[in-house]
């Protein structure tokens, strides 16, 4: 009776620690993919400085690929108040989820050359 009591408490205690480790390996994985995803909005924000691109309204949308999976990037650009100046909001996706896995924002300049002196 005593060996089956032990065994019964041993497999209680086996499957809390079984469900415990499973949590564990969701959230690394969900942390995983929510860091790479953050990579990929700053590459974005990255580009469109590079480029130069600027835009005061709407959006686009794009696809990219890293650590061997592919996000869609969706981009929405608005005004401020100094017409020099616009906001950027980059959402990265997974493909196929409809959860956001990170949201970047930033500021775009408008690129203007020197003046001549």
């Amino acid at each position: 009776m005593e060996v089956m009591v032990a065994l019964a408490v041993a497999a209680i205690g086996l499957a809390a620690v079984s469900q415990s480790m499973s949590g564990n390996v969701d959230a690394a994985t969900r942390v995983r993919e929510r860091t790479v995803a953050t990579w990929v909005a700053a590459n974005r924000m990255a580009e469109l400085r590079m480029y130069r691109q600027f835009n005061t309204g709407g959006g686009q949308s794009g696809r990219a690929e890293m650590d061997g999976r592919q996000w869609r990037v969706e981009e929405r650009f608005d005004t401020t108040p100094d017409p020099n100046i616009a906001r950027v909001d980059i959402e990265v996706f997974a493909v196929g989820d409809s959860r956001r896995s990170a949201m970047l924002s930033g500021y775009l300049a408008r690129y203007r050359p020197a003046e001549n002196q």
